[in-house]
C-alpha cells in the first residue's frame, strides 16, 4: 500500500479541493455477489490486512499517481519504500509541485517545499497511526469483504478485493493487491449511482530493487529555512483543551454511518494560537473534522485544507475533509456542529 507522505499532503493542501491532512490514502470499492462461502470471505479479509501491514515493510520503487476525490487532477509522485530507512516520497507532476518531497524514517519526518524554500521538522505521524487490529475491527462491522475477479496492475497479477459498504450511502471500495507482495497497487471508490472514481494508479513498481540508503537522505542547502512543528497534543475531553482555545470543543456521543472516532488533538499553530482536529473513520473512509476560534483566527481555517463541508457556530468554526461521499462528509460534521458540550 502506498504511503500518502506530508509532502503529498502538503502539496494537496494547495492542489486538492478536499484533502486530509492526517490520513492515509483509504481507498477503492466496489459491489459484488451477496452469497459468498465464509472461508472466502476470510481469505479475502486476510489479503486486505496484509496489505495494511506491508505498505512499510516491502521494498519498493513506485511510480504512481494520486487523485483528487472529484477526479479535477492528480499528483504525479515516485516513492521509495524500505522498512530500515523508511519511506521517501517526491511529487514529480505537476511542474508547480515537482520536487516537494518528504522523507519519514518513522521516528521524524522531514517535509521540503522549494515553493516556499522551506523545511518543516516534526514526529512521524507513523507513531501515532490507527492500529491495524482496530481498524479491521471497525471495517468488519460497516464492510463485507470479498474476492473479485484477477486481473492485472503495472505489469503485476493482482487480486481485487471487493470491500462492500453495508451501509448504501457510504459507498463501495475495491483495492488491486499484488499477488506475490501482497501490497495496494489500485483503489477506486464507488458511488451509489455505479460511477467508479480512481484514487490511486500504480503505473510502474519494482520490487525489491536495490534502493540506496541515500534516497533517503534530506540534504537541502544550508541557507534553507526550517521550521521544528510542535507535536500535536492528544486530549479525551473538549474540557481538557478548553482554555488554550478559548472555546470548549463539540464532541458528540455517536456518529452515523458507523463512524467512531479515533484521534483527538490540539495543534499549535504558535504561543497564542491553537485548533483541534478529530478524526473519525468506519474502517475504511476517514474524516478529519477541525474546529478553532474564528476570533483567534480571524475567521481564517487554520488547518490549510480546502474543506467539502464547513459552519460556523457561537464564533467558533469548523470544517470537514475526507475520502468518504461528500454528503457523509456533511452530516459527520453536522453532528459535530450540533453535538452538545
Amino acid at each position: 500500500m502506498i504511503s500518502r507522505t506530508p509532502a503529498i499532503r502538503l502539496a494537496m493542501r494547495r492542489y486538492f479541493p478536499r484533502a486530509d491532512r492526517c490520513a492515509e490514502v483509504l481507498l477503492a470499492a466496489a459491489l459484488l455477489a451477496l452469497a459468498v462461502p465464509a472461508s472466502a470471505e476470510d481469505s479475502a479479509k486476510d489479503y486486505l490486512q496484509q496489505a495494511l501491514e506491508n505498505h512499510e515493510k516491502v521494498k519498493a520503487h513506485y511510480f504512481y499517481r494520486y487523485f483528487s476525490p472529484e477526479r479535477e487532477s492528480f499528483l504525479m509522485i515516485q516513492q521509495f519504500v524500505h522498512p530500515k530507512h523508511g519511506v521517501a516520497a517526491t511529487v514529480v507532476q505537476p511542474i508547480d509541485m515537482a520536487g516537494m518531497r518528504t522523507v519519514d524514517d518513522g521516528k521524524v519526518m522531514n517535509v521540503f517545499s522549494p515553493l516556499d524554500q522551506k523545511v518543516w521538522v516534526q514526529a512521524s505521524p507513523r507513531l501515532t497511526a490507527f492500529p491495524i487490529r482496530q481498524r479491521m475491527g471497525l471495517l468488519n462491522e460497516n464492510y463485507r469483504v470479498t474476492f473479485g475477479e484477477e486481473s492485472s496492475v503495472a505489469g503485476r497479477e493482482v487480486r481485487k478485493i471487493v470491500i462492500s459498504a453495508k451501509r448504501s450511502s457510504v459507498g463501495d471500495r475495491l483495492w488491486y493487491v499484488d499477488e506475490k507482495e501482497r501490497v495496494l497497487l489500485r483503489s477506486e471508490r464507488v458511488t451509489e449511482e455505479g460511477d467508479v472514481i480512481p484514487l490511486l494508479d500504480v503505473l510502474l513498481v519494482f520490487f525489491n530493487s536495490s534502493i540506496s540508503k541515500n534516497e533517503f537522505k534530506f540534504d537541502v542547502d544550508e541557507d534553507i529555512e526550517r521550521e521544528k512543528i510542535p507535536d500535536p497534543r492528544p486530549f479525551k475531553y473538549g474540557k481538557d483543551v478548553s482554555e488554550e482555545l478559548g472555546f470548549e470543543p463539540r464532541i458528540p456521543r455517536k456518529l452515523p454511518y458507523g463512524f467512531r472516532t479515533i484521534k483527538r488533538q490540539m495543534i499549535e499553530v504558535d504561543d497564542e494560537r491553537s485548533f483541534v482536529q478529530i478524526e473519525v473513520s468506519d474502517g475504511m473512509g476517514r474524516i478529519s473534522i477541525y474546529q478553532w476560534s474564528q476570533k483567534v483566527f480571524e475567521g481564517a481555517n487554520p488547518s490549510g485544507i480546502r474543506s467539502s463541508a464547513a459552519d460556523i457556530i457561537g464564533g467558533v468554526g469548523f470544517s470537514a475533509a475526507g475520502d468518504a461521499p461528500p454528503s457523509v462528509v456533511k452530516e459527520i460534521l453536522n453532528q459535530f456542529v450540533h453535538a452538545s458540550h
